[in-house]
């Protein structure tokens, strides 16, 4: 199975879930008086099984339970956030809640029904559907919201057939407004492995296509409107240097291919893209190269995307890569997934370097006591803090040029499973 099924299978199974109210909040979570404290450096919000558990972060990383935490929540992924409110979904709903000063979920201030506006449609030639997950962009004033529609195979896994990204505005009181809608054919699966990621400038937007409907996975690009409307546009990105041909036990490889799975974006005008190479011998078989690389890439004034790096010089990561995520900075560049054999090391840290080569930094480390085989979700605040989410665990550490240190009380345990989008980081002011 590779990187791009694993991450697809995951997401769409969480996507299945019942889906449920956005937030019950008791009487305290709404905005109860405390202690004078320290501000925080952000607010983190972590969903386990039913449960979404709140916590403000300590210039040190160390993490305290906000008062009325947890709450309850089902089948509602919490992914998009701006300082002010708190986006989560569920089935064909989009929730807005107001964000307490303490982080704690204050009252609903606008809820919409993707099912009233273009791109529903993508549901119609499918088992089902799914409001699954939304991206803000840096202004934090347009909302992207993602919708696929999928279908049972025989063998009882799902496939995506359709989907769709649709845009609302937001309004400085948490009201959303539509603008528009972009569909994929119905030929297509469409954007099914990741959200879409930004440039520093809000100008383009990268998704990935999973290739689920028997083509290559590849890069989407889309240019972004002065309103917040995204266009698909027909840009590309170049191929790294690929690895030299060889002879195998399969006969010999007469050409390789690039396969991105994963694409992130610093704020000066590059990109980090997570890929592997397949070849094809001369008797048809594929093969594949030795392990994920990452690549760098910087973007032109039309979008496409370009890159220096030689294949020498392409990092490989220690770990089965499942998350991957930029530092605020641009500095650094997270990756957590599944630890080789037994190790328990589920995260390694890369220097992100803008158009030249990615370097590592630090791991891959984690608990080699965990009984968590995999971090599944990675995410920085301003503050040099990365948190990592594993299956029943969150691990929180400081990252420096210094090093990579553990914050205090870390890792934070839970009685249950991670749900929904798991994990969501919110910087403060």
């Amino acid at each position: 199975m590779n990187r791009s099924d694993r991450i697809f299978n995951f997401i769409a199974c969480l996507a299945l879930l019942p889906a449920g109210p956005a937030f019950t909040l008791p009487p305290s979570a709404e905005a109860a008086p405390e202690a004078t404290a320290p501000a925080p450096v952000a607010h983190v919000y972590v969903q386990m099984s039913g449960k979404l558990y709140i916590y403000d972060a300590a210039a040190n990383g160390a993490l305290t339970p906000v008062k009325g935490s947890p709450l309850s929540t089902t089948g509602t992924w919490i992914e998009a956030a701006r300082a002010s409110y708190l986006f989560s979904f569920d089935d064909h709903r989009v929730h807005v809640n107001a964000i307490e000063s303490n982080g704690a979920i204050g009252k609903q201030v606008d809820e919409v029904d993707t099912q009233d506006y273009d791109g529903a449609d993508c549901s119609h030639s499918a088992d089902g559907s799914a409001t699954y997950r939304g991206v803000l962009d840096h202004t934090g004033k347009s909302l992207y919201v993602q919708i696929f529609g999928y279908a049972t195979n025989y063998d009882g896994s799902i496939s995506a057939v359709c989907s769709a990204y649709q845009f609302f505005q937001v309004s400085d009181s948490g009201k959303l407004t539509f603008n528009g809608a972009y569909v994929w054919p119905s030929s297509c699966c469409g954007e099914v492995s990741q959200n879409l990621t930004f440039t520093g400038n809000d100008r383009f937007a990268y998704g990935m296509d999973t290739g689920l409907a028997g083509a290559a996975p590849s890069i989407s690009f889309f240019a972004r409107e002065s309103n917040g409307a995204l266009g698909n546009i027909n840009d590309s990105a170049e191929t790294p240097p690929a690895p030299p041909l060889k002879d195998t036990d399969e006969g010999p490889i007469v050409g390789w291919d690039w396969q991105p799975a994963a694409i992130d974006a610093d704020p000066f005008g590059h990109v980090a893209v997570l890929g592997n190479f397949q070849g094809e011998s001369s008797i048809g078989t594929v093969i594949s190269d030795s392990g994920d690389k990452l690549a760098s890439f910087t973007v032109k004034s039309n979008g496409d995307l370009v890159t220096s790096n030689t294949y020498a010089e392409l990092a490989t990561p220690g770990i089965a890569p499942y998350a991957m995520n930029m530092s605020p900075s641009g500095k650094f560049l997270a990756i957590g997934g599944q630890s080789e054999g037994s190790s328990g090391k589920e995260l390694q840290v890369f220097h992100f370097n803008g158009a030249a080569a990615i370097t590592p930094f630090g791991g891959p480390f984690g608990d080699a006591a965990s009984t968590v085989p995999y971090i599944l979700t990675v995410r920085w605040d301003n503050n040099n803090h990365l948190y990592a989410a594993g299956e029943d665990r969150l691990y929180v550490y400081t990252v420096t040029e210094s090093g990579i240190t553990g914050a205090p009380g870390s890792p934070y345990k839970f009685d249950g499973a991670l749900s929904g989008a798991g994990l969501i980081v919110i910087p403060t002011p």
